[in-house]
């Protein structure tokens, strides 16, 4: 402190005793006031100290507790484990009890299906063991099984042949004439030259009866019946594309349906008509052979 600072500090001093009075109430009051407004702020700071070390102490303590503990814990299970390890050396092995693991309980499935296991294998077992009884059983079969396939044999032969179409009392050479004459049955109508009239055939029955001989009156009647028209002077032809004929060709079948009814089949195709698949029925009429209808598809 320097003398300018002295000499007032003194000034006031001495200004303040000869001009201010104070008692001593007025002293002791002014005191208590100050240490008031100086404990708050000492409580307040003590507070905070102890709560800081309070903090410190619930973070650092449990570390340190459990690094001691672990030290502990691994000289205490050290020395159990070597006391473990001796008595194990000096007590014999049938000392300490075996305990095995209790096995799960099984479900009505899995019994079956041991119990089918089980069976199988017996099976199997018996038919090992008895290799001689199979021969003789064998044998057995085999010395019966002859007359068996003889029968089945001849039993598949007579099916076969029932399946197939027999033509032992049937000569195709004659469906193969029928189907010929259908072919040439627009060949008897003689049209005149220059117009549609027929000239030797006056009415539609007339040429019926005609074709009546080698197919039925029904049949006739169904091919050409839209095909003529009959006028005041006899019979016409009307214009329109010829029918369609049956190739003889390779590639024809025959089939039966009865002993009076048989048929021949054949796919074909033209420029005319496109592809076909063509059937001719014959049906025994008294003791001649007859197309009974024509099936176009």
């Amino acid at each position: 402190m320097d003398r300018f600072d002295t000499q007032i500090k003194n000034d006031l001093n001495n200004y303040l005793q000869q001009n201010v009075h104070v008692t001593n109430e007025n002293r002791n009051k002014i005191n208590e006031s100050i240490a008031k407004k100086r404990t708050p702020f000492l409580i307040t700071g003590l507070t905070t100290v102890m709560l800081a070390i309070t903090i410190v102490a619930m973070i650092g303590l449990p570390v340190w507790f459990q690094s001691q503990n672990n030290v502990i814990l691994q000289q205490t299970i050290a020395t159990i484990s070597e006391i473990n390890l001796t008595l194990k050396n000096k007590l014999p092995d049938d000392f300490f009890p075996v305990v095995e693991p209790e096995e799960p309980e099984k479900t009505e499935e899995q019994e079956e299906t041991e119990q089918n296991e089980k069976q199988s294998d017996t099976e199997i077992e018996d038919n090992e063991d008895s290799p001689s009884q199979n021969k003789e059983e064998e044998s057995e079969e085999t010395e019966e099984s002859p007359a068996t396939e003889q029968e089945t044999e001849e039993e598949a032969k007579t099916d076969a042949e029932d399946e197939q179409p027999s033509f032992e009392n049937v000569d195709k050479a004659v469906f193969i004439g029928l189907v010929k004459k259908y072919n040439a049955m627009g060949d008897h109508l003689i049209v005149k030259q220059g117009s549609y009239k027929v000239e030797n055939y006056q009415s539609k029955e007339e040429y019926y009866d005609f074709l009546s001989s080698f197919m039925t009156y029904e049949t006739a009647k169904e091919l050409w019946d839209y095909r003529l028209k009959e006028v005041e002077d006899g019979l016409e032809v009307i214009p329109m594309d010829g029918y369609e004929r049956f190739s003889l060709e390779e590639g024809y079948i025959f089939g039966q349906y009865s002993d009076t009814e048989y048929y021949i089949n054949r796919y074909q195709e033209s420029d005319l008509f496109g592809g076909t698949d063509m059937t001719i029925n014959f049906t025994l009429r008294g003791e001649a052979w007859v197309i009974s209808d024509v099936i176009r598809k």
